[in-house]
């Protein structure tokens, strides 16, 4: 399961309306040499995009975000693995949105059978999904190794770089589910601070 939901991590339903200069764009008519307006360096160019195999989506349960509820301007639907902003004590953070499901407008939605796809730059970037502020794919080596070995020869090819390079920098500061639910049950303590506990558990 776990493997199947780091297939899926960074990966848009193909109906997702993505920000480009062009105007708004579906996620799955973006392909490689478009360009996608990002938060921190403007319209980047796509080097690489894929499809997520349907067989692999089975059993995973994609996210569904409420209009409002993560700025975004209509109903979005993302991977549970899918880093999303968050503003804590004025800083950004990257946290996979299965992390907030309970929060109001944000649920799972088993049953719900999706194409994905993913969308990858020459850097890990924040793009604007419907109004929301989430991440482009970040090929780390847990992820390139749940990756079918045809979108992993595919990525080579547009980005042979990659090969034998340390791990990209991400675009912001990640936090592991783990340590952002630590983060609230320890913010029950009297006086506890949440900047300071993320500096603990992150």
């Amino acid at each position: 399961m776990l493997n199947r939901a780091r297939m899926l991590a960074a990966s848009f339903s193909a109906d997702t309306v993505l920000a480009t200069p062009q105007g708004a764009r579906t996620a799955d008519s973006l392909k490689p040499g478009d360009y996608v307006i990002t938060m921190d360096n403007g319209p980047r160019r796509l080097a690489w995009t894929g499809d997520v195999a349907p067989e692999r989506c089975r059993g995973v349960a994609p996210v569904r975000v409420e209009t409002g509820a993560l700025c975004n301007e209509t109903p979005l639907i993302l991977a549970p693995e899918h880093h999303v902003i968050v503003r804590v004590a004025g800083e950004e953070l990257l946290l996979p949105i299965r992390a907030l499901v309970g929060q109001p407008g944000i649920d799972f939605a088993p049953g719900r059978h999706l194409r994905f796809r993913h969308l990858l730059f020459d850097r890990h970037e924040i793009v604007f999904a419907q109004g929301a502020a989430v991440e482009s794919l970040l090929p780390s080596e847990p992820v390139m190794r749940a990756m079918s070995l045809r979108a992993r020869s595919e990525i080579m090819d547009h980005l042979p770089g990659l090969t034998g390079k340390p791990e990209w920098s991400a675009a912001r500061r990640r936090i592991r589910v783990g340590a952002w639910r630590r983060a609230n049950l320890e913010l029950r303590t009297p006086g506890a601070r949440f900047d300071d506990i993320l500096r603990v558990v992150a």
